[in-house]
C-alpha cells in the first residue's frame, strides 16, 4: 500500500474544502486524481453538498416509490439549480401517479418559475405570467386542493381573495378558507 504525504493529504483536503465553501457553484460528479490519487469530487450547491449518486436515488425513489422525503430533497436540489423545467416532471409524477397533493403544489411553483425567468419569488410572479401558462398552473393548485394538499389551498385561496392574476373571487377564497380551516 503506498503511503500518502503529509503535503498531499493536506492538499487533497484543501480542496475537497474549498469546493465545499463555494455557495451556488455547480461542480460535476466525476473521479478527478490528484497526484496520482483518486479522489470523487462532489455536486455543490449553495451550502449544501449532494452527490450525483444521491440525487439520483432521490430521482429514483419519487419515480418508484413516491416518496415524501425524496421528494423535498430533491424539490430543495433543483430549486438551488433553477431546474424547474427538470422539477416539474417529478412534480407532476407525485402529484399524478402518487397521488401526493405538495406534488401539484411543486408544479404550479414550477410553472410560475419557468414562465417568469426561472425566477419564483413569491405569489405574485403568478401575474407576470402568460393566460395560458396560468390556466394551467391554476389547474395545478386545484389538483393539489383535491388531493387534500393545504398549501395549494392556501395559495388559491390568496390568489382569489387578492385577484392575482385573476378576477378576485371572494366567495370562492372562502370556500377555500373554510376547507383549510376544517384540515
Amino acid at each position: 500500500m503506498a503511503t500518502i504525504s503529509i503535503n498531499k493529504m493536506a492538499l487533497i483536503l484543501v480542496v475537497l474544502l474549498f469546493q465545499c465553501k463555494k455557495p451556488g457553484a455547480d461542480v460535476a460528479h466525476k473521479l478527478i486524481k490528484i497526484d496520482s490519487i483518486p479522489v470523487l469530487e462532489n455536486h455543490v450547491t449553495s451550502d449544501t453538498i449532494m452527490t450525483t449518486a444521491k440525487l439520483d436515488e432521490f430521482k429514483n425513489d419519487v419515480i418508484n416509490k413516491g416518496d415524501n422525503y425524496s421528494f423535498s430533497m430533491l424539490s430543495i436540489e433543483l430549486h438551488a439549480q433553477n431546474k424547474f423545467d427538470e422539477l416539474l416532471k417529478y412534480s407532476l409524477i407525485m402529484g399524478n401517479q402518487f397521488k401526493k397533493g405538495d406534488g401539484f403544489n411543486e408544479a404550479f411553483l414550477c410553472m410560475v418559475a419557468l414562465h417568469n425567468n426561472n425566477v419564483y419569488e413569491d405569489i405574485s410572479d403568478f401575474e407576470k405570467i402568460p393566460e395560458d401558462a396560468k390556466e394551467t398552473a391554476l389547474n395545478y393548485l386545484e389538483k393539489g386542493v383535491a388531493l387534500g394538499d393545504i398549501n395549494s389551498a392556501s395559495m388559491l385561496q390568496e390568489i382569489y381573495r387578492k385577484g392575482i392574476g385573476v378576477k378576485v373571487n371572494v366567495k370562492k377564497a372562502d370556500e377555500l378558507k373554510k376547507l383549510i380551516e376544517k384540515q
